[in-house]
């Protein structure tokens, strides 16, 4: 599948994502995976910066917003986009930390800050 590259942060200040899922990399970088709403295409975020799960928003390193609509999921085309980010990228290998995430805003953290080492959760 090609990537081609994302309009700038100022052409395009926020996302709105459904079937979404927080994939953290082996160098501890999480990053939003899901399908855009308005193309209906697969989208792979910028590492995350902040993410309420609340609010169901996050900020990416770029300064970038999304907004994360309906519950997690995962469908071909976004992990169409998800395999070839990584080839392009050299991502080893990855997890879904979707629902370690959201476990963690249930028992009333509602945010994390996505670091080299891990996810940091903030109260």
């Amino acid at each position: 599948m090609p990537l081609w590259r994302p309009q700038s942060v100022q052409e395009e200040p926020e996302i709105v994502l459904i079937n979404w899922s927080v994939r953290r990399t082996e160098r501890g970088e999480c990053h939003l995976v899901g399908m855009r709403v308005d193309t209906l295409t697969g989208r792979v975020s910028s590492a995350i910066a902040s993410f309420d799960a609340h609010t169901r928003t996050a900020e990416t390193s770029t300064g970038r917003m999304y907004r994360l609509q309906g519950e997690p999921g995962w469908n071909t085309d976004s992990a169409d986009v998800w395999q070839s980010w990584c080839k392009m990228y050299r991502v080893a290998s990855s997890r879904d930390v979707t629902a370690d995430i959201l476990a963690t805003a249930s028992k009333g953290s509602s945010a994390f800050v996505a670091s080299a080492r891990g996810i940091n959760i903030r109260d």
